[in-house]
């Protein structure tokens, strides 16, 4: 296993928290923000989400300041056991974050556990106004009424296509559909004008198409750490950037994961060799 981690770090900032603080401060030296990500999903037992629940506090009190943001997948912290008890795990970290005028988002997973999601939102955003937000997936055909409804709550929101297979019931499955839903959507998150909103997606059609608008700082951008470091860069010069930071000892499994789906695997390649640096 350990063979795979020099390929792995390309997309991982280390192992724990240690190690990925130096890509950290070099991201941020650049004038980059970080979403910061302790990989692993789907947490079954306490220890799992008590350790994940330490990991982000750590990270808070490491590093508190605005240019660092956390990015927590729920059901690590037992989202898809307890409502109550995944509270109880955000609680805390919420709240440090809110003391030091951080940002938390959460990461949206499968359908399944959409509702939940944006309900454990919904419910810390009234105990700490200004402080969390939430992945939403174009994907979805739900998604537009989501984005309007916690917008009107003045919760932050990243866009993005959504990688998780879904129903055709439920979801949009051809690519050239959800890039339509996509920029249509990116539409309605634009008339918000937040600065702390965010379109998270490294195709070049859905990008050029909203450069195009001149949309300047009205939004952020975020790419994948490791993934087209040349248009980070590129678009870093005149908007607000953000790059998503996974790090952990799941690097595998997370790295497997990724690259599982025959069309992951075309997506890292293809955007390799359009790197330019």
């Amino acid at each position: 296993m350990k063979l795979l981690f020099p390929f792995a770090k390309r997309f991982i900032a280390g192992e724990n928290l240690e190690d990925a603080s130096e890509q950290i401060v070099d991201l941020q030296d650049q004038g980059f923000r970080v979403a910061l990500n302790l990989v692993g999903e789907s947490g079954s037992t306490k220890e799992e989400a008590l350790n994940a629940q330490n990991e982000y506090l750590k990270a808070l009190k490491l590093f508190p300041m605005e240019t660092l943001s956390l990015s927590i997948k729920p059901s690590l912290l037992s989202l898809n056991y307890s409502i109550k008890d995944c509270l109880e795990y955000l609680t805390p970290i919420v709240e440090i974050a809110h003391r030091s005028n951080q940002k938390i988002r959460f990461d949206m997973e499968s359908s399944a556990i959409t509702d939940s999601t944006i309900e454990i939102c919904q419910r810390l955003n009234k105990s700490f106004p200004n402080v969390v937000g939430l992945a939403l997936q174009a994907n979805l055909f739900r998604t537009a009424d989501d984005l309007v409804a916690l917008k009107s709550e003045n919760i932050s929101i990243r866009l993005v296509k959504g990688a998780y297979r879904e129903k055709k019931s439920i979801a949009f499955i051809s690519m050239n559909e959800i890039r339509d839903n996509f920029l249509k959507l990116a539409d309605i998150l634009l008339s918000y004008q937040s600065d702390h909103d965010a379109l998270a997606t490294h195709d070049e059609l859905i990008l050029n198409s909203l450069l195009n608008d001149n949309i300047g700082k009205r939004i952020a951008f975020e790419f994948l750490f490791g993934v087209r470091r040349d248009l980070q860069h590129k678009l870093n010069k005149k908007h607000s950037v953000g790059i998503y930071l996974p790090y952990g000892s799941d690097w595998f499994a997370y790295t497997m994961r990724r690259l599982s789906e025959w069309k992951n695997i075309k997506f890292i390649a293809r955007n390799l060799l359009k790197e330019k640096l």
